[in-house]
């Protein structure tokens, strides 16, 4: 057995840890640059560059411009021609993507709520139970004009991280100002289509509104986005008062959010009405996202943020039955650290690091009470927690799991040890070799695609770190033992 250890140990092409692998620990965001050095991409078209064309063209980029060729004079202002449903500019797909972009990495539950009352109000609320993916294809039925009762959706500028990949103009006409927002969102339009480093969206909002979005190719802090922002406002001339121009980050203090948007296009509940797509510059964006997908459907999920989550995945995992949100809500004073330390505690054996600090996060942003502590005390302290309960674990456990631990690199395989044996000692208690593993409930635990979870799982059947006795049936999941052999994991004596 030590042998099949030795030469699984052996082998170099590790699927997880250090350069490139699933686990939150180790994998490291490159350094954020300010904004104003990215890469070069070429101007984008102004707005009387696209009326004036009779055919989508593209430029030397690849960037391409909505066809506006139908029935209107050269030299009309993009503004004066009629939008177009986001249905008609994206596929479904491509839409998708840039709503996990918009996503800026957060959890399941970190999204807007858009949606009316039974009162008929309109509401604008953050998401309380995981279900991004169906709130999503919802939204987007609502503009395809399919959804039975509308509804949408809107993003977060920020994540707790403090960082964001993209940015917004909110431009109203709330006192009936249509021209004066037109004249702003003109001019706003104008300023940032001259700059090389950002991808636009121009959208309507609804009653003579407009949102103007940029969108960057990697993670920048909030603050560079913010201060970037002003700097557009300031050379276009137009003042940022609330309720005539707002931009997305504002300044926010530390430990706190930025506010959401309605993502673009979708339905507005204070009017009923779809937003209008007027112009795009998304198409080189959109592009590099849905092939990176393509390429690696588990490196697009993993590397960003130890919690990134995509729309596509599955709703995160939080303790099933156990119900860990509702056990461990943070719901009177003074009682924080004292449940964050519980949650820790019952999680550690059963799922992995970036699974664990999700639910931390939503933790604190679920808490009904105020707190003194910020986003980045709580997550840090779950760090402390996390670190110093590794340390107990690997008191208790037998010599043979402590040597695997150390040579395992450090990450996503020191995850699945851990939960295998935490199965394995499950079972051995109630006087079984072997115990069910199944893919599905092992990717939500480590927080990686079932696809991923499968070549792990194959590896370590190779590595005889882990022998399939049953395979699977109709509702029945494949059993298997954990370094059979070792007399620590066979059957305890009657």
């Amino acid at each position: 057995m030590r042998d099949a250890l030795d030469r699984y140990l052996g082998r170099q092409d590790y699927p997880g840890g250090e350069g490139g692998g699933p686990d939150g620990n180790a994998t490291k965001r490159n350094p954020i640059p300010p904004l104003g050095i990215f890469i070069t991409k070429g101007p984008v078209m102004s707005s009387r560059m696209l009326a004036q064309e009779s055919t989508p063209q593209k430029d030397n980029t690849g960037r391409k411009a909505i066809d506006y060729s139908d029935a209107h004079s050269d030299g009309a202002n993009i503004l004066q021609l009629p939008g177009r449903r986001a249905d008609l500019v994206f596929t479904r797909d491509d839409y998708f993507a840039l709503c996990n972009h918009m996503l800026n990495g957060n959890g399941p539950t970190d999204f807007l709520h858009v949606y009316r009352d039974d009162l008929g109000s309109p509401r604008f609320s953050r998401a309380k139970k995981p279900l991004l993916k169906r709130r999503l294809e919802w939204a987007w039925q609502t503009v395809t004009g399919r959804a039975k009762k509308p509804l949408g959706i809107g993003f977060y500028a920020g994540n707790g991280d403090g960082t964001s990949r993209w940015g917004a103009f909110d431009v109203d006409a709330h006192d009936g100002d249509k021209q004066r927002a037109q004249k702003m969102v003109e001019s706003l339009h104008r300023v940032a289509g001259n700059r090389p480093d950002v991808y636009l969206l121009l959208t309507s909002s609804g009653n003579g509104g407009w949102h103007l979005f940029l969108f960057g190719d990697e993670f920048r802090p909030i603050q560079e986005w913010t201060r970037y922002l002003k700097q557009i406002a300031a050379e276009a001339d137009v003042g940022l008062t609330p309720g005539h121009c707002e931009i997305f980050p504002d300044d926010v203090r530390a430990g706190f959010w930025p506010k959401a948007i309605r993502a673009p296009g979708t339905w507005n509940p204070k009017t009923e009405q779809i937003g209008a797509i007027y112009y795009s510059s998304l198409e080189p964006l959109l592009k590099r996202i849905t092939e990176g997908k393509r390429v690696s459907t588990f490196l697009y999920r993993s590397t960003d943020s130890p919690r990134s989550t995509d729309v596509s995945d599955i709703a995160l995992y939080s303790g099933g039955k156990a119900d860990w949100r509702k056990r461990f809500a943070i719901t009177a004073l003074h009682t924080r650290h004292a449940q964050l330390k519980a949650l820790v505690f019952e999680m550690y054996r059963q799922v992995g690091f970036r699974i664990g600090r999700a639910n931390a996060h939503g933790q604190f942003l679920e808490s009904r009470v105020t707190m003194e502590a910020s986003l980045d005390d709580h997550l840090g302290e779950f760090d402390q927690l996390w670190e110093w309960t590794k340390n107990r674990w690997l008191e208790e456990v037998p010599e043979i799991l402590k040597e695997l631990h150390e040579r395992l690199p450090e990450g996503i395989e020191r995850d699945l040890l851990r939960i295998v044996s935490n199965f394995a000692e499950y079972a051995r208690r109630n006087g079984e070799t072997d115990f069910p593993l199944s893919l599905a409930s092992l990717a939500a635990r480590l927080g990686v695609s079932v696809q991923y979870a499968s070549m792990l799982r194959k590896r370590w059947i190779g590595g005889q770190l882990l022998s399939q006795t049953k395979g699977a049936g109709h509702g029945r999941s494949a059993r298997f033992m954990l370094l059979k052999g070792n007399p620590f994991f066979q059957r305890c004596p009657p």
